[in-house]
């Protein structure tokens, strides 16, 4: 007699019928057939042995994968996962001292990555422990370890490959970066291997962070003891490690690095809020802050970045750092320590104590600064603090949380006079007129500034757009007022771009990441620094001939005199937009990676953009600062704008050439677009449609 089930009873796990447990319904568990197979006349039958506990199923399914893994890797068959994560060795205790040196030095060595590079010359090559695709990653080319024992250029790992067929002298393969990160259990402190390769991968990246300290300095004080006094806060390094997996994660789709980057937010979280607590190393908690709230921005996090970004302003101008200033006359400074710890503990602690709030530069919290050095790194920090505000302000709309005292002294630095005063001229006034040179010093102060002066000339731009929209735009167009700024903003940025170093100009760089040739030492690759500064100003000027344009059409409907002056004029102003965006599309395929395998990123003959969907950029990953999403997202309707004028029209031969160059500069555009703007869907999902337009009308032009 078939055993019966109570109703309602609930059944152990295996009791269910193989039919039903495959259909994943409701089983009874009746035998020898259930009430729902004998139902619907289904074949009923049941496993004859009782199912395994669920930790012996996981352990059969690691031993499995382990197998697995021993198959593709011999050279890693001895290696096993602990429980808590760490990997552990199976393989026979009787080493050497050189074995135990390398595995605290260095995690196993994969020498694979130099043999394919080297005999292919191609980073698309296929990895030969998974198959696949090879994914490589800029690293630094000096190690820690190098700088502690005085040597030069790093090349005792052979994870590293010092090469000119990518973008950057050297980089290291994801699945190196991927075994380091399993050699550690995310609990207690970092790996001294591991922190090196971290910090590597974050250098190449730095100038996405506004970070342009002593390298050399820096990776020497990444190994200190934490209660050393020159030691980096563990806020500050926590920071720079969640950082370089970011970085990584636009390289490649790992999820063993999304998962450490997890780990590394909550770790800054918690050591920023213990620097704070204790007053450790302020400085430290600023840079930690600033790296935090970039992070936030750059994953779309709009409102823990605003908390973030904004906190840190208010304890920098309540320390008294917003007092922005660099030498006068061009002087230059020799490289100094941007990290020196020059916190007032004392001070400090019997501050916290009393709970009264810090003031504008008491000194209490910082240490009075007593020396140009000293001034630079504090102007370094704020100057990132304000970049990073920036930042979020165009990814998000919101307020800045930069006092207006402080902006005031960062435009007076930029133009030799306020925001206001620039808007509102004194015409009359010969002792004083905004500055036009903008001389900035190409020492490690100037990195910094140059991105500041370019900042603030996109934001006096964007300053006279809106007073030209206000109920007074007549009368300042009548007055003169907007022509004298206006021309005044067009010379600062004519003189600018004749101003920049070389694209391969060494200028913000280490030694070590620099080549010696015949000229003199320059970089090997697009120096990032330069390459950001270029595109803002090709961004200013399409700005600037947008809101001239503008202009002109208002006044135009006011008035019918002279209109085909006007006209001509605005066609003269669309022309230059279009030629400053032409020339960002230049710009941006210097800085197409070779390991994107375009040759030709443009227009292919289906009409697309030559890189596909472009879910993992051909722009290298040291140059893909999501911060430029909105300037080539400014330069792409520029040139689709050209595109719609010129589809209206009957199209010549020659009209076909010069748009066929249109719509391939186009498509660089809207790829850097994508590669931009991976944490932005507003705008990946404009560059879709975009390019789905540009296809539409090249058919429609070239019959593709």
């Amino acid at each position: 007699m078939a055993s019966q089930k109570v109703h309602g009873q609930v059944l152990q796990p295996g009791s269910a019928c193989l039919t039903c447990r495959q259909r994943k319904t409701k089983c009874d568990g009746v035998r020898p057939i259930c009430g729902r197979c004998a139902r619907l006349g289904k074949q009923c039958a049941f496993e004859n042995e009782t199912r395994k506990p669920r930790t012996e199923r996981l352990l059969d399914k690691i031993a499995l994968l382990e197998s697995k893994i021993a198959a593709y890797d011999p050279q890693n068959a001895h290696l096993s996962y602990n429980s808590d994560g760490g990997m552990t060795s199976q393989a026979s205790s009787s080493r050497n001292v050189a074995d135990d040196h390398a595995s605290i030095g260095h995690p196993p060595s994969e020498g694979y990555l130099a043999q394919e590079l080297s005999s292919t010359h191609s980073s698309s090559s296929s990895s030969p422990s998974t198959g696949r695709p090879m994914e490589l990653l800029p690293i630094y080319p000096q190690s820690s370890f190098a700088m502690l024992h005085g040597g030069g250029v790093d090349g005792g790992d052979l994870n590293i490959v010092h090469t000119s067929s990518v973008a950057y002298n050297a980089v290291i393969s994801c699945e190196v970066l991927e075994h380091s990160l399993h050699q550690w259990n995310g609990q207690g402190d970092v790996p001294e291997f591991l922190c090196d390769y971290l910090v590597r991968l974050f250098l190449p990246h730095r100038s996405q962070f506004h970070f342009h300290a002593d390298v050399r300095s820096f990776l020497t004080r990444i190994h200190l003891p934490a209660n050393y006094p020159q030691a980096l806060h563990p806020a500050f390094l926590n920071s720079v490690f969640l950082l370089a997996c970011h970085v990584s994660l636009s390289t490649t789709r790992s999820s063993v690095i999304a998962t450490y980057e997890r780990i590394f937010l909550q770790r800054t979280r918690t050591q920023l809020e213990q620097s704070l607590a204790y007053a450790d190393r302020l400085t430290h908690f600023l840079w930690g802050s600033a790296f935090l709230g970039s992070y936030y921005t750059r994953c779309g996090r709009f409102v823990e970045a605003y908390n973030t970004i904004s906190a840190a302003v208010r304890f920098a101008v309540g320390c008294g750092i917003d007092a922005f200033s660099f030498p006068h006359n061009g002087a230059t400074c020799q490289p100094f320590d941007m990290l020196q710890s020059d916190t007032n503990y004392e001070a400090a602690f019997m501050h916290l104590q009393s709970g009264s709030v810090p003031t504008s530069r008491d000194g209490k919290l910082l240490a009075p600064s007593n020396s140009p050095e000293e001034l630079l790194r504090r102007n370094h920090l704020w100057g990132a603090i304000f970049l990073t505000d920036r930042t979020l302000v165009e990814a998000s709309g919101m307020p800045s949380s930069v006092p207006r005292a402080a902006l005031d002294i960062i435009h007076q630095h930029a133009f030799n006079m306020t925001l206001e005063e620039l808007m509102t001229p004194m015409m009359h006034d010969s002792q004083r007129h905004p500055s036009l040179s903008g001389h900035v010093a190409l020492d490690y102060a100037g990195s910094i500034r140059l991105r500041v002066n370019g900042t603030c000339l996109m934001e006096a731009i964007q300053s006279l757009a809106i007073t030209m929209k206000g109920p007074d735009a007549a009368n300042r167009l009548g007055s003169g007022s907007f022509w004298q700024t206006f021309n005044l903003l067009g010379a600062r940025t004519q003189r600018d771009k004749t101003a920049f170093p070389p694209l391969n100009s060494a200028f913000s760089l280490e030694h070590a990441e620099c080549v010696n040739t015949a000229a003199g030492i320059v970089a090997p690759y697009p120096n990032p620094t330069i390459f950001v500064c270029m595109l803002l100003n090709y961004a200013a000027e399409i700005q600037l001939h947008q809101l001239l344009n503008d202009v002109l059409s208002f006044h135009s409907q006011r008035t019918s005199h002279g209109t085909s002056n006007v006209t001509e004029m605005q066609r003269n102003a669309e022309r230059r937009g279009v030629k400053a965006a032409h020339g960002m599309a230049g710009l941006l395929r210097v800085v197409i990676s070779p390991s994107s395998g375009h040759d030709s990123p443009g227009l292919t003959t289906d009409g697309t953009h030559g890189s596909g969907d472009r879910g993992i950029g051909a722009i290298s990953s040291i140059y893909a600062d999501t911060s430029l999403a909105v300037y080539v997202h400014l330069a792409c309707h520029v040139l689709m704008k050209d595109v719609e004028r010129h589809h209206q029209l009957p199209v010549s031969n020659q009209d076909k050439a010069d748009l066929w160059t249109t719509f391939d500069n186009l498509g660089v555009l809207i790829g850097g677009l994508m590669d931009f703007s991976r944490s932005q869907p507003s705008f990946r999902a404009d560059a879709h449609k975009l390019r789905n337009t540009m296809k539409d009308r090249s058919s429609k032009i070239f019959g593709v």
